[in-house]
């Protein structure tokens, strides 16, 4: 009977990899774009409700990243309209960097 080795998963210190990576028509990047937005405004939007309930205090830095965030979707609107206007595709390039600390 062979027994079949399981591979250790690899562990670093720090890693990095292409989260978005592509040139996309303006429909896509405002879809893409809008929805990872969306989602993290969402996560601190919870966050801060969280800590509302069980502390009774907001919590200020989720509702400065809320602003900034807010912010920076409409920017994302107006390039994603511009690049529509003008018959443009655009490039969107994204990496994740992960160390631990």
């Amino acid at each position: 009977m062979n027994k079949t080795k399981i591979a250790e998963p690899l562990v670093v210190e720090n890693f990095t990899f292409d989260f978005i990576k592509g040139a996309f028509t303006p429909e896509d990047a405002q879809e893409i774009m809008s929805d990872l937005l969306t989602k993290k405004i969402s996560f601190h939007e919870l966050k801060s409700f969280s800590n509302n309930i069980r502390f009774g205090s907001t919590d200020e830095n989720s509702l400065e990243r809320i602003k900034e965030l807010t912010e920076c979707k409409k920017v994302i609107e107006d390039q994603v309209l511009l690049a529509k206007n003008m018959g443009k595709s655009l490039r969107i390039s994204s990496q994740i960097n992960i160390d631990i600390i």
